[in-house]
């Protein structure tokens, strides 16, 4: 008996020694995260995330002692790997943040906040091919205390020196306050090794803004505030921020910047745009195919154009704020002004303003201004200004109108030169445009003018005329002859 619990005890202790020599992992929800707790500096890490029986669609980011970063779009049973070079002695911090979805577990990632750290340490010093001679006991000399307190000060210097280059802050965001984007994420920085200024500028038309700072651990104390407003009188805010984790203190400066505006104006005879630049705007634009150039960068970062096909244009706003599309040459000359409409099919279309000189009934319907629904996909471009909306046009039904649309001539069909109402070169034809944003081809036929009815309208016309003269010269004679009579009478 004594036997077996010697054996089982001696098992037991064999297999816990076996069992802790298994990598580190971390699991919640099926999701885990696995890799080596320690290495040396210049060797390769890697860690791993499974997703078990869920889906992960997030990013990995690694700091420290080492750097890098990784989107990781996963399905269930997938697993993917990020492999960093340690490259100092410290620690390699490697944090996980996404969305899974599971038919058990449907959370974010993020908010729970996975990590998984390395620890690193320096490289053990080779021992030479031929050993040295062992010394004797007379040639063998003691460490003093002294020497050893030290030894140990500058080994205890030297990791805290090191330790220092290692920035306590993990990432820096920027969240909206103002009416625009309120509550949004509008910029994300990450920190990088023996950096610790960083620089960031606002969208347009936010002003308002929340600091938030993600520390790389725990125990990392950030002392800040949160919450800014640049004035009228103010371009930018410099915020100091100190993070302290036990001995080591890091001090850190994040200037915020007022977006700023181009100096670029197109100049009409009624009134004058000056040139819009977002960001955001252009990053929303370039889902739709719109992709943004510059006309000469070393001159001027801000003077730019979209481009779609062979349509060269860019949006700018007037005195009130009032955002207008308009197109541009090669040279960045303005050309004309167009209302800029994301059909059914998610393709651009340009709607425009047409000058006719005779401008014929539709349904009884006159040619005059109508304002164009403008879809969600223009509208929150930029929800704090109006896009002008109104184009010429006639009421077609209840729910759309009948106006022109700009097209290239050259990729202009021959079949469509019949629905436009000007010459056979015109790059303008006409198309459908519904409340819903839908935008087609459009067939129709103007109201006719009956040529009979018109000959008589100006005949009787002409017989009022002469009537209106006779009428005249009979007036006039007969109170002449009437004045003569008075006058006889009177002598």
């Amino acid at each position: 008996m004594k036997n077996f619990n010697k054996k089982t005890l001696k098992f037991l202790i064999m297999l816990g020694i076996f069992v802790s020599t298994f990598p580190k992992t971390m699991a919640a929800a099926n999701v885990s995260v696995s890799g080596p707790g320690s290495v040396t500096v210049g060797e390769s890490v890697t860690v791993t995330i499974s997703t078990g029986n869920n889906t992960f669609n997030g990013k990995v980011s690694v700091s420290g002692a080492a750097s890098g970063s990784k989107t990781m779009p996963l399905y269930s049973g997938q697993s993917d790997s990020i492999t960093v070079t340690a490259n100092s002695v410290g620690t390699i911090y490697f944090k996980f943040e996404g969305q899974v979805t599971s038919m058990d577990d449907v959370g974010s990632f993020k908010d729970r906040t996975f990590t998984h750290n390395v620890t690193v340490k320096d490289k053990p010093t080779n021992k030479p091919s031929n050993p040295t001679p062992v010394p004797t006991p007379s040639e063998t000399r003691q460490e003093t205390a002294e020497e050893k307190a030290e030894r140990e000060k500058r080994e205890a210097e030297a990791r805290l020196a090191e330790r220092k280059k290692n920035p306590l802050i993990q990432d820096i965001r920027i969240l909206s306050e103002s009416d625009r984007l309120k509550g949004e994420e509008i910029v994300t920085l990450e920190t990088n090794r023996e950096r610790f200024d960083y620089s960031a500028t606002l969208p347009r038309n936010v002003d308002k803004f929340k600091l938030d700072l993600t520390p790389v651990d725990k125990d990392v104390k950030l002392t800040y505030d949160q919450m800014y407003q640049l004035d009228a009188n103010h371009d930018k805010v410099e915020i100091m921020v100190i993070a302290v984790q036990d001995e080591v203190s890091q001090d850190f400066k994040i200037t915020v910047n007022r977006h700023k505006e181009s100096e670029v104006i197109f100049k009409t005879e009624e009134t004058s745009f000056t040139l819009l630049n977002d960001k955001l705007i252009d990053k929303a634009l370039k889902e739709y195919g719109i992709e943004k150039h510059l006309f000469d960068e070393k001159k001027d970062d801000t003077f730019y154009y979209y481009q779609y096909e062979d349509y060269k244009f860019a949006l700018t706003f007037d005195k009130d704020n009032v955002a207008h599309w308009v197109f541009l040459d090669d040279k960045g000359k303005m050309l004309e002004e167009f209302v800029l409409v994301i059909d059914q099919h998610d393709r651009p279309r340009f709607l425009v303003n047409v000058d006719l000189e005779e401008s014929p009934t539709l349904q009884g319907n006159r040619y005059e201004e109508k304002e164009v629904f403008l879809p969600k996909s223009i509208t929150s471009l930029d929800e704090s200004i109006n896009f002008y909306n109104v184009v010429n046009a006639w009421d077609f039904d209840e729910t759309g109108i009948i106006t022109h649309e700009y097209v290239h001539v050259e990729s202009k069909d021959t079949a469509s030169t019949e629905e436009v109402i000007s010459k056979e070169e015109s790059p303008y034809k006409l198309v459908y445009v519904g409340k819903d944003a839908m935008v087609e081809s459009a067939f129709v036929a103007f109201d006719e003018v009956n040529q009979d009815m018109m000959y008589l309208a100006g005949a009787l016309f002409a017989l009022l005329v002469v009537l209106l003269i006779v009428f005249v010269i009979y007036w006039r004679s007969t109170s002449k002859k009437i004045n003569q009579l008075i006058t006889r009478k009177s002598l």
